[in-house]
């Protein structure tokens, strides 16, 4: 019975990345700019993790401009009402962790499948280990060592 639990969560996520990835499709279409992430630390990548309501929803920077992000809009993909509801799991390191360029521009949302090696291989992204998501997918690096101390 575990063995379709775990398979179950991964399809689970799978579902979730398609989720993000129309909903960030659509932000961009609104504003031409890729939601902000909450933290920094990651070079001149901002970043948010998932397990919290709060995932993606730009809460912490709605009343203007920050290092992290210097322009407008500073909602998410949550505050716009694009996606409803917790996304992913809180315990690393199986959370979803978004990355988002300096220019908003470009992002990668990344997360380890527990037992879909060959989404995780497969995916067309840089690290083998993670299932990768975004229009960064394969040139930009997840800086998942970095996070978790657990190599790309």
């Amino acid at each position: 019975m575990s063995g379709a639990r775990v398979k179950a969560r991964d399809v689970k996520r799978i579902a979730d990345f398609r989720q993000i990835e129309t909903a960030m499709n659509v932000f961009f279409g609104k504003y031409s700019l890729f939601p902000c992430g909450k933290g920094g630390g990651f070079g001149s990548n901002a970043f948010d993790l998932s397990g919290l309501a709060t995932f993606l929803d730009g809460a912490n920077i709605t009343t203007g401009p920050s290092v992290l992000c210097p322009n407008a809009p500073y909602t998410g993909i949550k505050t716009e009402g694009i996606v409803t509801g917790p996304i992913g799991e809180m315990a690393n390191p199986t959370a979803y962790v978004y990355e988002v360029s300096s220019n908003r521009q470009t992002y990668i949302i990344y997360a380890v499948l527990e037992n879909n090696v060959a989404a995780m291989q497969n995916d067309g992204g840089m690290c083998t280990n993670l299932y990768e998501m975004g229009n960064g997918k394969g040139f930009m690096r997840p800086d998942w060592e970095t996070l978790v101390g657990v190599a790309c």
